[in-house]
């Protein structure tokens, strides 16, 4: 088990994440930003992983996966509290080797329980996985993601100014059948899908 190292405010003072190995570490206000750091020999899929003990009534953390050159390619708002959501996890596309960071901070609430954080990577051809992983830059249709015939594409809204696009080739004309699913908070509209 790692603990972070403070200073971690920014992303030039970010504590060293080993893949596979948890690390522990705690916001301890409302102005701590606790940054991360850790590198992938070669495309594939990162899963983010945040618990947390205490209470679970409450989005605490907001954590913030970005690229090397500081894009954001997904984000999480939650408890981290098993018990409450099963964990605090999520899948992100690591579309090319190198450094990625990964961004801690309170949201709409602030505990100073600590944190565990570990990010397990799986090495691959983002197409070689069972579902497809949507990729930053999509905010216009120029830029759209692939989603291919039969195969789930795992996306997220990193803030409520985020819009994804998305394509889909058509070969001969027929009926498309489209399942949207989400996890959360089911009680508001979070989502417009457009076709």
């Amino acid at each position: 088990m790692q603990y972070e190292i403070e200073p971690n405010n920014i992303s030039e003072n970010a504590s060293i994440l080993f893949l596979s190995d948890p690390i522990t570490g705690v916001v301890s206000d409302r102005d701590d930003a606790d940054w991360y750091v850790f590198d992938v020999s070669a495309p594939g899929r990162l899963l983010v992983d945040l618990t947390s003990v205490g209470d679970a009534h409450g989005d605490f953390f907001n954590i913030v996966v970005y690229d090397a050159d500081l894009n954001i390619l997904s984000s999480r708002r939650g408890s981290g509290v098993v018990a409450s959501e099963a964990s605090l996890s999520f899948p992100v596309a690591a579309s090319s080797s190198g450094l990625y960071y990964i961004k801690i901070e309170d949201s709409s609430y602030q505990k100073t329980d600590p944190y565990d954080l570990s990010v397990n990577f799986a090495e691959g051809p983002l197409t070689s996985f069972t579902e497809d992983y949507e990729t930053e830059d999509n905010t216009i249709s120029t830029s759209a993601d692939i989603i291919h015939h039969g195969k789930t594409m795992m996306g997220s809204l990193y803030d409520q100014f985020d819009v994804d696009y998305y394509k889909l080739e058509v070969t001969e004309p027929g009926v498309i059948s489209v399942d949207f699913d989400t996890s959360g908070n089911f009680y508001s509209d979070y989502y417009v899908v457009q076709l």
